[in-house]
């Protein structure tokens, strides 16, 4: 088999960052019915999403839950849209690996559905692999989600890349077959430990950097 991969694409939910919406909520409000008034108002209403495409800026985003709800729920809402990071795990050896991978050659993108809440990521460390990186092409930024082809082909476009000698992660095998339509060779993450093995196999059998 060739070893053609000399760039590797990861999203960045659940790959570089853990994202759980339900396991943020319950650790910042313990009421259950609460909870579900929180997840319903935010993520279910599409409020989220439409800071994720760039239609809302968080403060807008979040002000439009605040006046669906009663004063009380004001400090779970700032907690969720500026400080959800702070309740999932960070995936540190992967990232670790990555900026290794780096070193020896290997170009780093990040193409990720996501809110401005990104460069805040940055700023506190949750995203250390973001002081290597070629590029990224993020959501609002651009107002185009995954699975759209069209975000894909926009960061080939973007930093000049061959599809064909890229490795796309993502934990969501509707992003994954999109990629793979595009010629990218691709790994779905289920969970942490998983990807960066899975991730080593790959490079072993078809980077272009390992021998």
């Amino acid at each position: 088999m060739d070893k053609n991969i000399k760039q590797i694409i990861f999203d960045m939910g659940n790959v570089l960052i853990e994202w759980d919406a339900k396991k943020i909520i319950a650790a910042i409000e313990s009421d259950p019915k609460r909870q579900e008034t929180l997840f319903q108002t935010i993520m279910e209403s599409g409020i989220w999403e439409q800071q994720d495409s760039g239609e809302l800026a968080i403060e807008r985003a979040s002000r439009l839950v605040k006046d669906q709800l009663d004063e009380s729920y004001e400090p779970a809402i700032d907690k969720v849209f500026y400080r959800w990071f702070d309740y999932v795990k960070v995936n540190t050896q992967l990232q670790d690996y990555a900026i290794r991978l780096k070193h020896q050659g290997y170009a780093l993108y990040i193409l990720s559905n996501t809110s401005e809440i990104y460069y805040q990521l940055v700023k506190e460390g949750k995203l250390p692999i973001a002081q290597v990186l070629s590029g990224k092409v993020l959501s609002f930024e651009e107002n185009r989600m995954k699975p759209d082809p069209k975000i894909f082909r926009l960061l080939c476009e973007r930093y000049g890349l061959d599809a064909k000698a890229c490795l796309y992660v993502d934990d969501l095998q509707q992003n994954v077959l999109v990629a793979q339509s595009l010629g990218m060779s691709v790994l779905q993450c289920h969970d942490f430990p998983q990807v960066l093995e899975d991730l080593q196999l790959m490079l072993k059998r078809k980077g272009f950097f390992h021998s």
